[in-house]
Formats: C-alpha cells, structure tokens, sequence
C-alpha cells in the first residue's frame, strides 16, 4: 500500500516545491533561487520543530564533519569579497548542498523522506528530458529544457538516472510488474535524453558510474535477468538518440579520443588564464562568487564563453573560497569514498542496500569527474540532488550501527516554546533576506518591462520598490540612474533646476552603484551618457569626465563592444577618428558571436577600415555584417 504520513506530506511538497523551482534558476531571475531556498528553510524548519521531544540524531562521520566545515569556509568565504551581496547569494547558493544533506541527515522520517523525495526528483528528471528531447526533435533547438548549457542538464539527469538504475535492478522480479514498467520507461527517457545531448563528459562519466553499479551488482549476485534488461534499456536508449541526434555521441567521443587537445581546446584557454587569476590570491581567495567580476581582464581573446566559470569546479572553488575551500571539498569527496568503501565490507549490511549504496555513490562520482571540465558545482538543482544523494548513502552506511550517532534531545535543557521561538526567529531571519531579495528581482524585472513599453511612472515606483527592498544590489541602482538619465531629456531647458535635481540624483544613485559593485561597466557606461547628455550641468570638464568613463568600461571588460562602440562614436563627434578607430580595433580581436546587437559595432569598425585604406579588414567586417543580416533579418 502507498502510504504517507501529514509530516512525509509536507517534507516531500516541500522537497518537490524546491527542486522544480530550482530547475527556474540559472543565475538569472533571482526570484526562483529564493523561493528554493525559502522552502529549503521551511524544510529545515519543520525538522527542528518536530525534532524537540524525539531527538536529533548527528551522525558521527566523517561525510558530516567534512561537509560542515566546508560550509562553514563558505561562509566565511562570502564574506570578505569586495561585493558583499554577491558573496552572500553565493554561500546561500552553493551551501544548498550541505543544506539538503543535513535536513535529511535530521529528519525524522528519512526513509519516508527519500521515498517521496526521490519521486518528485524522477518526474522533474523525465520533464526535463520529455522537454528537452521536444527541442530538438520538433524545433531543432538545443536540447537544454530550462537549463541554459545543456551539459548541465546531463549532469542533473546522471544524478537521477543512476540511482533509478539501482532501484531498477533491485525491482526485477518483484510482484508489483507495473511499478518495474514504470522504472524502466522512466530510465529510458532519462538516458534518451542524455542521449541526444551529446555530452562528452556527462557521458564518460555516467558511463563509469554505471560500470561500477554493474560490477558491484554481478559481486552482489543480482539477477543476470535484470542486468540484460537494464543494458537493453541504456543501449538501446542511447542508440536511438544517438540516431536523432545532431552529431551523434559516438562521433563526438571519438573526436575526443582523436585530438583530444582539440576538442578541449576551448577549457584549456579559460583555465590557462584562470590559473593567472588564482596567483593574485592563491591561500584565501578572491571572494565567493567574484570569479566573473574579476575574470574579464585576464581572459583570452579567443575565448568565446560566457566568462561565468572555470569550467573546473575544484579550481573555481579554489580562486574564490582559496586554498582552505577546496581542501576541503576534497575532504567531502574522500571521505565519501571511505564511508562508502567501509560500508561495503560490512557483513551487517545486506546486498540490496550494497547495491542501493553503490547506485548513490556511482551517481555522487559521476557528478565529481564531470565536475573538472564543467560547473555542476554552481547548478542549484545539482546541488540539490547531490544533497539528498549524500544524506541517503550516509544514511545506509551506517544504519546497522546505532552507536555512530549521538542523540541531542532539546527537551532535556529547554521549554518547548523557547526552543520554537528560537529555531522559528533564526528561520525567520533567512526568510525575510528571501523575501526581500527575491521581491527586489521581481520589481526589477517589473522596472525593466514597464520601461520598455514607456510607462515612465508605474518603471520608476517598481525601480524604487527594488532599491528599497534590496539597497544593495547595485544592478538597480544603476538601472534608476539609467531611467532618470531618460526622464532628464523629456525636461524642457525652461526648466534649469529640476534638470539639475535629476542630475543630481543620477550621479548619487551611479556614485552608490559604484561603491557597491565597481566592476559593473553598466555603471560607467550610464555615467558617461549622463555626462555627454548634460555638458553644463557636467562642468567645464564634461569631455574628459566622459573619455575617463569609457576608457573604465574597457579596463573592466575588454570584450564590451557596445562600451568600445559607444566611445568611438564620442570620439568621432570630438574629431578623433584615429583614437576612435584603435578602440575599435581593440576589441576586434576578441572572439563574438555574430548576433544583430554586435552589428553596429562591425558596420562602424569597416567605415574607419574603409577610410585609414584597410579594404580587406573592412571587406572581413561587412562580410560579417551581411551575413547576420541574412541569418537574423531576412
């Protein structure tokens, strides 16, 4: 029978509440990482309160102490960083793995809890797949679902389809024929999904992961049966996808096999040059979350990425969080390895929780290898799974020893309604930075879409809310100096002094951005139109004030081709076409996709060509004018 208590109800809504939200949030739209978090909480919340009469029990592992501590360096880590915000975004983010761990680690109900939980991860998984195979197979789109690189969505669906793989095979043979059939559709188009995603390292790495369930599973004497029906299912899936997809997986692999310096070309770029970023603070780091802000000036002209990540989790915790950060991440990851090892030579554990154990662990290693060639480590739904994951296989391994954990009893030293008051007012805490951070993105994205339809007052009330919900997110107080920039050109010069009380404003809320976030080249970018819009109000000086804005833009981001766009033609209007052309130039030789917003930039790079007698750089240049114009505009 299916049976699920009122506490097993609320944890899995919860659970399931979090993760489907979490799938929302990519780095953008900051609301959905709030709402993960904020049912993360309550998920926390519910466990302490119910954990007053019976107990908490705190395992005594070394998974646990080691996954504290590196919590507790996140901590610390996002605190020192030159954007305070961003730093704790970043603990809140990537501390969601010990986060889950632990709330399942104390619940009281954990095999309830997984049961349910590790439902709802199944359906989001098939989802995603179902979604994603639809992208590709009916609009020929990346096969990304909501996720913006799809090899992260690989990643997520390996760390499902490997314990469904475990289950699968402990399932054959069972009386209940109908739930085996499901387990199998659902493994199908989990791994036909990962299929047509062609991933190299997802492959690879769920491929070893597999391999290992195998092994252990023919050590453990499971069903010869059921092993040909589970390499029936991944092959066949894979086949098939394999056939559908763009380049096929065999191709690709075989492409890494060949010239593997090729086909790794673009990570070896990006961690040559983070390896120059990790010199300048190699013991502490530069501060949780701040690789992206300080990357720009280190890149390398042919990368083309998006600039976010190392695409190497261990050498992007170890720029940010230093060199204690990634001690200890590798401490998790090896005493995970030992727990699991011990687990496995221990008689008093049967062989369908060996093969359970081995499932979770294969599916925990594939995560850790993938994770040195991409960024899973960052993905909050990733993070998520591999949470409760690592809280299960704890939970297994030393389930036949009650003596490894100690029992903490809050009703031994406290009143019921103090220690609800206190767990309730540190919750409350957490959820009202939620709220406020996750009210601010709302009316700010609000702000933004008000402002594009030209709804002036309405854009400015949703960009004050922001600012006052959240004063210290710099992105708004640059996007209100912004719309007050436009709001002064509407003022007729009849009126002197409510333009200079604009002004005015603009540069308080731009100074205030600056302070807060100074490597936004927005910040300057804004300020240097505010400049050349107001010359009087700007003084004698405005010219200078404006070049010295421009030239900050390209410090902080060399690839900022809309800033080197807007400075030439600032220049061009002042008689400088030579400086103009050099700026020009000088971001010509980094690597762009050619989309319609870069278009002006190249057009305005092949006039200069043109007229300083380079024909075949400004021939190069319109070509590529053209031919965006023939993809995007015809």
């Amino acid at each position: 029978m299916f049976k699920i208590t009122i506490a097993g109800f609320w944890m899995s809504l919860l659970f399931g509440g979090a993760l489907v939200a979490a799938v929302f949030y990519q780095g953008y739209y900051t609301e959905f990482l709030c709402l993960t978090l904020t049912l993360l909480v309550l998920a926390a919340l519910w466990v302490f309160w119910s954990g007053y009469s019976d107990g908490l029990q705190i395992p005594k592992s070394s998974v646990a102490l080691a996954l504290t501590l590196y919590w507790a360096w996140l901590l610390v880590a996002g605190s020192w960083g030159r954007v305070a915000f961003v730093g704790t975004i970043n603990f809140w983010w990537l501390g969601s793995f010990p986060l889950v761990f632990w709330i399942y680690t104390l619940a009281p109900r954990r095999d309830e809890l997984w049961r349910h939980a590790f439902h709802w991860a199944v359906l989001v998984g098939v989802a995603l797949a179902i979604g994603a195979s639809c992208q590709w197979l009916i609009y020929r789109l990346e096969p990304t679902a909501t996720f913006l690189n799809r090899q992260s969505l690989a990643a997520l669906l390996n760390l499902i389809a490997i314990p469904l793989a475990g289950y699968f095979l402990l399932g054959v043979g069972s009386p209940q024929k109908w739930r085996h059939w499901i387990v199998a559709a659902a493994l199908f188009v989990l791994v036909f999904g990962m299929g047509l995603i062609e991933g190299r390292g997802a492959t690879l790495s769920g491929g070893i992961g597999l391999s290992i369930l195998v092994g252990v599973a023919l050590w453990q004497r499971v069903s010869r049966r059921a092993l040909a029906q589970l390499a029936a299912i991944v092959v066949s899936a894979f086949f098939i996808a394999s056939q559908l997809g763009r380049i096929g997986i065999g191709q690709r692999m075989e492409a890494l096999v060949g010239n593997p310096g090729e086909a790794g070309g673009g990570r070896f770029v990006i961690w040559k040059q983070s390896w120059e970023l990790l010199k300048q603070a190699p013991w502490m780091g530069i501060g949780l979350g701040h690789y992206q802000l300080y990357f720009p000036p280190y890149r390398d002209p042919t990368d083309g990425s998006g600039g976010f990540f190392v695409h190497n989790d261990y050498l992007q915790i170890w720029i940010e969080a230093g060199l204690p950060g990634l001690l200890l991440l590798i401490a998790v990851l090896v005493s995970v390895f030992v727990i699991y090892l011990r687990a496995m030579r221990d008689r008093a554990i049967t062989s369908a929780h060996k093969v359970e154990m081995t499932a979770l662990f294969a599916a925990l290693l594939a995560i850790a290898m993938h994770s040195f060639v991409d960024f899973n480590l960052y993905i909050l739904s990733i993070l998520i799974m591999a949470g409760l994951v690592l809280g299960r296989l704890q939970a297994l391994a030393l389930s036949p020893h009650p003596a490894a954990v100690f029992k903490v009893v809050p009703a031994k030293v406290m009143s019921r309604f103090g220690y609800r008051a206190l767990t309730a007012l540190i919750a409350a805490f957490a959820l009202v930075y939620f709220s406020t951070l996750g009210l601010a993105s709302f009316e700010y994205q609000r702000g933004l879409k008000l402002a594009e339809q030209e709804n002036w007052v309405p854009a400015y009330t949703a960009l004050d809310n922001a600012v006052r919900y959240f004063p210290s997110a710099d992105n708004v107080l640059m996007t209100k100096a912004d719309f007050v920039r436009h709001v002064i050109t509407a003022v007729p010069e009849s009126a002197p002094q409510q333009k200079k009380q604009l002004f005015d404003e603009a540069q308080e809320l731009l100074d205030r951005a600056e302070d807060l976030n100074p490597f936004r080249p927005q910040t300057h970018a804004v300020r240097a139109a505010l400049y050349e819009q107001n010359p009087t109000l700007a003084g004698p000086d405005w010219a200078e004030k404006v070049v010295r804005n421009y030239r900050r833009i390209i410090e902080i981001e060399p690839r900022a081709y809309l800033g080197r766009y807007l400075f030439a033609n600032f220049l061009l209007k002042q008689g400088r076409r030579d400086e103009a052309r050099q700026v020009l130039e000088g971001g010509m030789k980094y690597v762009y996709v050619d989309l319609p917003p870069i278009a002006p930039y190249l057009a305005l790079t092949a006039k200069l060509r043109a007229e300083a007698g380079d024909q075949e750089g400004a021939r190069a240049a319109r070509l590529r004018v053209e031919a965006i114009e023939k993809v995007h505009w015809h």
